[in-house]
């Protein structure tokens, strides 16, 4: 998938490249096809936000 955030399209060199992490799509960390059709490489600020838009769109359609 390369050194770019597949969100912000920001791109890491090797001093900077454990800001990228794997996130995987579906959200099921068991979930690692070969073909890694499951991950894609999102930075540290991407990765954080676009599991707080999960939880917070959790939140939003919860049932009380």
């Amino acid at each position: 998938h390369g050194a770019i955030c597949a969100r912000c399209a920001r791109e890491f060199e090797q001093t900077t490249l454990h800001l990228l992490t794997v996130h995987h799509r579906d959200g099921n960390h068991h979930n690692n096809p070969p073909d890694g059709s499951n991950w894609e490489n999102l930075c540290a600020e991407c990765h954080h936000d676009e599991h707080s838009r999960n939880e917070l769109g959790a939140w939003l359609n919860r049932k009380d």
